[in-house]
C-alpha cells in the first residue's frame, strides 16, 4: 500500500476547487451571451463567448487532476485511471493553451477598437483570424502530441512527458509567453494613448478657462466704463435743462420791469 505524503495530497486536491470557481465563470459568461442576440450578434462578445468555451474545456480537465493518471502511479494521490484516460486528460490540457491565446485576441480587439480606433465593420473583417489561430494552434499541438504518445503523467494531471521540452515549450510556454507579452504591450499602448487624451483635454479645459476669464474681465471693464458716461450724461442733462428754464423765463421778467 502506498504511503502519501501531505504535499502529494495537496497537489491532488488543490487544484479542485479553484477549477470549479473557473468553470461556473466560464459557463455563466457562455449563457449570458449565448442567450442574447444582441451580445451574439457583437465581436468583441463572440470573442469572448470563444475564450470561455475554451476555459471550461480546461477547468473541467484540470477538475479532474490526479484522477485519470493510470491507477498505482507511485507517488501520486488518487490515481485510479488508465493509460487512455490520461490520454485525454493529456489533450484536454494542451487544448487549454488556446484560453491565453484567445485572451490575446481579446487585447487585439481592444488595440484595433480603443488605440486605433476601427469600427465594427473592419473588425468583422478579421475576426475569423481572431478565432482561427487560438482554435487550430491549440487542437493541432494537442492532436500532434497525442499522435507521438507524449502525454503521461506530470504529478498533478496528465500532460507531455517532462521529457519532451520541445513539445513543451513550442507547444505551452512559447505560445503562452508570447500572449502574455502581446497582452502586456497592448494595454499599455491603451493606457498611453488615453493618457495623452487625458492631457489634451486638461490643456484644452485651461485654453478654455482663461478665455473665459478674458472675456469676463472684459465685460467688467464695460461696465465699469459705462457707469461714468451714465452720470456725465445726466449731469449735462441737467444742465441744459436748468439753461433752458432760464432763456424761457428771461422776457417774462423784462416784461414784469417795465
Amino acid at each position: 500500500m502506498n504511503e502519501y505524503s501531505w504535499k502529494d495530497k495537496f497537489l491532488a486536491i488543490a487544484p479542485k476547487p479553484f477549477a470549479i470557481l473557473s468553470l461556473c465563470g466560464s459557463v455563466y459568461i457562455i449563457k449570458h451571451i449565448s442567450t442574447s442576440p444582441k451580445r451574439r450578434g457583437a465581436v468583441f462578445h463572440r470573442i469572448l463567448l470563444g475564450l470561455s468555451f475554451w476555459d471550461s474545456m480546461t477547468s473541467i480537465a484540470v477538475f479532474m487532476g490526479t484522477w485519470p493518471i493510470p491507477a498505482g502511479t507511485d507517488g501520486v494521490y488518487m490515481a485510479s485511471g488508465t493509460a487512455g484516460t490520461c490520454t485525454a486528460q493529456g489533450f484536454w490540457i494542451q487544448v487549454g493553451v488556446g484560453a491565453p491565446l484567445y485572451n490575446a485576441s481579446l487585447s487585439m480587439y481592444y488595440f484595433l477598437v480603443i488605440f486605433k480606433g476601427w469600427k465594427d465593420h473592419q473588425m468583422k473583417k478579421i475576426e475569423p483570424f481572431l478565432h482561427a489561430v487560438p482554435i487550430l494552434f491549440s487542437l493541432s499541438t494537442a492532436t500532434i502530441a497525442a499522435a507521438t504518445d507524449s502525454y503521461c503523467n506530470s504529478n498533478v494531471w496528465c500532460w507531455i512527458d517532462s521529457s519532451n521540452n520541445g513539445f513543451r515549450f513550442g507547444f505551452f510556454y512559447g505560445p503562452v509567453w508570447a500572449a502574455m507579452a502581446f497582452v502586456t504591450f497592448a494595454m499599455v499602448a491603451i493606457y498611453c494613448h488615453f493618457l495623452v487624451q487625458e492631457r489634451k483635454t486638461k490643456k484644452y479645459s485651461q485654453a478654455q478657462e482663461r478665455v473665459n476669464q478674458r472675456l469676463s474681465s472684459k465685460s467688467n471693464l464695460e461696465r465699469t466704463a459705462v457707469q461714468p458716461t451714465n452720470i456725465s450724461h445726466a449731469a449735462n442733462t441737467g444742465c441744459c435743462n436748468r439753461a433752458l428754464g432760464s432763456i424761457a423765463a428771461a422776457p417774462t421778467l423784462g416784461r414784469a420791469t417795465r
